[in-house]
């Protein structure tokens, strides 16, 4: 059977179908919400409720922020009074402060006035005091002048007898150049007897070394024909010395070709050895190619070597995760066991609890006469009595049973994952296992090793391989550089060997150009005045002469010349000295007529001779001194009209208190700010409670067009849920009218199964709670004529109206658009509680049903059902053993 099938059979368990039969308007609700798939009306339904809660939220937050807003204005009773009396107090309270503001801004308007009138007082009273406090100072600076008198006298003095010396400055003057230029002179005749005595000396001197150079004058014509004489052979004694600088070029140019060549040819025979040297070492590595080839193989093996071993690696890293793993899954299967013990146990107290309340429920709605809904007997003559009972629900029950399961089910689960990682675990140690095996086989490493033994060999192999691997590349290398400095060498002799042939060239040239040379300079030296070595001491010799030459000439022009000059300069200074007599003479003369007016002056005037220096030294203070002498009686001047001026000004007033009234003008000040500061708050006051009120005023509004929309969610979210008079939401209307068909395929199984005795009909009355009202169903008995509660049928009427409901929910789903066609129905007990008679006509019931298209099958032991049923498949049981077997037509 596969799942498809599986959704296609119905199963009637127990007194399963008979709880549905019994169940409150909620709980069947539930089943036939899955059955039918009306959950998008419960999710329109939760949409709806959503939003009206969300309208709800909202008017709730504005009235919130509206209180909230309100608590920044105090108003009496202002948590007590709403809205619209708050609005009223708010104005009244404006109204009051605004004729308060009113108030205070004419208390403003006086205080100002008084403030106005007192400042001006108090500056007419400062004019007066700053009047009486001048007249103070310039008194005192008047008296601080007329102190100064005496030394402004003294200065008048000395200020004429300056003026005086002024007047008569030119006289001093003269007598004071006179005497200077007299001394100047008289100093002038002293230098110029000495220079006239130095050049009579000077004179005398070069007399003597004239006659001097006479005496040289032959010996200086014998030295000017030797030059002539030498300047002639000079040229010879040049090309002796470029022959002689030629010649020893030549020579060195011989020894160094002579060297090289000896070089040349020690070089390369050396190289020679070394070329032969080097073919040995290169025969020595020929081998190295085969080496290569042994060195590339022992890589290869020892590559695989460590594959596999990183293969064992991941395989033992695999086991200790896959361990460590099943360490995790022990634990959280021995924690899931114990679980499933705790759910276990409560599921067992659930179930006996509710069997408990059931039985209680049962006892308690026996009344004599009535039949027993299990027994069906109308006499109880020992009821059940339970005390103490603990509520249990069926949902209870259910949801232990379901959480049991579910940790049942997760334990399980544990237990086949820790049984798969038991097994993965072995099969990796056993491919372990066998890859070591392999390794030591396929690299003969004898006896069993471990891992890291493994690990260990492949280590000391491979550096026993790189050893050799480097070993080998250092030789390849060797030979290949010893192959390139065999050729360099190779090469380098060829080069030596060319070089050699062109030094021999060489070296042959230069010793006929040697000889050659050597012979044409003897010649030329047989030429020469053997005084003389060579070109250069001729031609020192020659600058010498010719410097002696010149610088006798040149004494000889110069002392001629000294005694023309000092003769003539005599002359001069014997003038200078005449004419110089002359002018100090008649300086001398106006010095004495000088000296006689200023007597005269003197003798006129209170002045003595012992102040003319001071006189003269502080001349330049003249006019410093007048304008001091001016300034100090202009100040007296100004001084007495000033306080002359203050007389007029203060009247004969005595000074005013200031002080007194500056402190009643800031008293009146501090008033006026008292005043300001007050209609300022008031003002804020104002405007904050202004604002508030239109802050509320306009929350309000907002508030007023969210009610009525909040009212029509609200008035939809009640009718979809069922909060309405009805008590009738929007789902359980709709489940109303499913539930109603299938009543109406139910009362037609249900008739012919009683005999037409019960029919089904939806309760019309409204319960207590919206939880049983709408899906309540009753039991129309034919016999009593009458309506009662379905949970009134005894225990066979309850399987047969049980049968009938079962049988009409699988028509209808079937028939209903989109529902699920049910193929097969299975029945699970419950005819027991029937007498032959409702037996018989249940089973033709299910027979009838079975011819459409539909298989119907019977769990139960009545041995009625099973001489009637034709196909059956049988259990029986033996020490403890089942055994199923098919039978057809027993």
């Amino acid at each position: 059977m596969d799942a498809q099938q599986f959704t296609q059979i119905v199963l009637l368990p127990q007194g399963k179908f008979r709880n549905f039969l019994n169940a409150n308007s909620a709980d069947r609700e539930k089943i036939l919400r899955k059955l039918f798939g009306t959950s998008l009306y419960q999710k329109w339904t939760e949409k709806i409720q959503e939003q009206a809660k969300i309208n709800e939220s909202e008017n709730e937050k504005l009235t919130t922020q509206i209180q909230t807003i309100r608590q920044q204005v105090e108003i009496e009773d202002n948590d007590e009074i709403n809205d619209e009396e708050w609005i009223v107090k708010v104005n009244n309270q404006i109204e009051e402060k605004k004729k308060k503001q009113e108030k205070v801004n004419n208390d403003i308007t006086i205080s100002q006035k008084q403030l106005d009138n007192l400042v001006e007082t108090y500056q007419n009273e400062k004019v007066l005091a700053d009047s009486i406090k001048q007249k103070e100072d310039n008194i005192h600076k008047l008296q601080s002048l007329e102190n100064n008198q005496d030394k402004i006298e003294l200065k008048k003095i000395y200020a004429y007898k300056l003026a005086w010396y002024q007047k008569n400055q030119q006289i001093f003057n003269n007598k004071t150049d006179l005497e200077l230029q007299i001394k100047e002179k008289s100093d002038k005749l002293v230098l110029l007897n000495q220079e006239s005595k130095f050049l009579i000396q000077k004179h005398e001197s070069a007399k003597i070394e004239a006659q001097e150079l006479e005496k040289q004058q032959e010996n200086i014509e014998n030295l000017k024909n030797k030059i002539s004489t030498l300047e002639v052979k000079l040229p010879i004694y040049q090309d002796v010395k470029v022959n002689q600088e030629k010649l020893d070029n030549l020579d060195k140019n011989y020894q160094d070709t002579k060297n090289r060549l000896d070089n040349s040819v020690k070089e390369l025979e050396k190289q020679k050895v070394s070329y032969n040297d080097l073919e040995k070492e290169l025969a020595k590595l020929e081998n190295l190619d085969e080496k290569q080839v042994e060195l590339v193989n022992e890589n290869n093996k020892l590559t695989r070597l460590s594959e596999k071993i990183d293969l064992v690696d991941h395989l033992d890293s695999e086991i200790e995760s896959k361990k460590l793993q099943k360490e995790k899954l022990e634990k959280k299967y021995q924690e899931q066991e114990e679980l499933v013990q705790e759910s276990t146990d409560t599921e067992e107290k659930l179930n006996t609890l509710w069997i408990k309340n059931q039985i209680y429920f049962l006892a308690k709605q026996l009344a004599p006469g009535e039949p027993c809904p299990v027994c069906g007997s109308k006499e109880h003559p020992l009821p059940a009595k339970i005390d103490e009972l603990e509520q249990v629900t069926e949902e209870d029950v259910k949801l232990a049973n379901k959480k049991a399961e579910i940790e049942r089910s997760k334990a399980k689960e544990f237990k086949l994952r820790l049984t798969s990682i038991t097994d993965e675990i072995t099969e990796l140690e056993q491919n372990k296992k066998e890859s070591i095996d392999k390794i030591l086989l396929d690299f003969e490493l004898g006896e069993k090793h471990s891992l890291l033994e493994l690990q260990e060999i492949f280590q000391i192999k491979n550096d026993e391989y790189q050893k050799k691997a480097k070993d080998l590349e250092n030789k390849v290398s060797l030979r290949e550089k010893l192959k390139g400095d065999s050729q360099l060498i190779k090469n380098e002799i060829a080069n030596l060997e060319k070089e050699k042939d062109k030094l021999k060239e060489q070296y042959n040239d230069v010793y006929y150009r040697l000889k050659m040379t050597e012979t044409t300079l003897q010649e030329q030296k047989k030429q020469l005045n053997p005084e003389f070595n060579d070109v250069k001491q001729v031609e020192e010799y020659i600058t010498d002469a010719k410097n002696r030459v010149e610088d006798y000439q040149a004494s000889k022009d110069k002392i001629t010349k000294e005694l023309q000059d000092t003769k003539a300069e005599l002359i001069k200074v014997q003038a200078d000295i005449d004419s110089n007599d002359q002018e100090l003479e008649s300086k001398k003369k106006g010095l004495s007529k000088i000296n006689k007016e200023i007597t005269t002056l003197m003798e006129n005037s209170e002045i003595n001779l012992e102040e003319i220096a001071s006189l003269a030294k502080d001349l330049a203070r003249l006019d410093s001194i007048n304008n001091e002498i001016n300034s100090y009686e202009k100040q007296i001047l100004i001084v007495k009209t000033k306080i002359s001026e203050l007389d007029k000004t203060i009247n004969n007033r005595e000074m005013p208190n200031l002080v007194e009234r500056n402190s009643v003008i800031a008293d009146k000040r501090k008033e006026l700010l008292t005043f300001q500061a007050e209609f300022s708050d008031i003002t804020t006051e104002i405007n904050h409670i202004q604002k508030i009120k239109q802050e509320v005023e306009q929350l309000l509004q907002e508030q007023k067009g969210n009610y009525k929309l909040m009212a029509e969610w609200k008035q939809l979210s009640d009718v979809m849920t069922g909060k309405s008079a009805t008590k009738l939401s929007l789902e359980r209307y709709v489940l109303q009218m499913y539930l109603q068909r299938v009543l109406n395929v139910a009362n037609g199984r249900l008739k012919e199964l009683t005999q037409g005795r019960y029919s089904f009909q939806i309760k019309d009355e409204k319960g207590s709670y919206s939880s049983n009202t709408g899906l309540e169903i009753n039991i129309y008995d034919d016999n009593a004529g009458k309506v009662r509660p379905v949970q009134t049928l005894s225990g066979g009427e309850s399987f047969i109206a049980a049968l009938a409901l079962a049988l009409a929910l699988g028509e209808v789903i079937q028939a209903n658009a989109g529902g699920i066609f049910v193929d097969a129905l299975f029945v699970d007990e419950g005819f027991g509680s029937l007498d032959s008679d409702a037996l018989q006509i249940a089973l033709e019931a299910l027979q009838t049903i079975e011819g459409k298209n539909r298989m119907i099958g019977i769990v139960s032991h009545v041995k009625e059902l099973q001489e009637q049923i034709p196909f059956q498949v049988k259990i029986s049981s033996n020490y403890g053993k089942s055994k199923i077997s098919y039978r057809k037509d027993f």
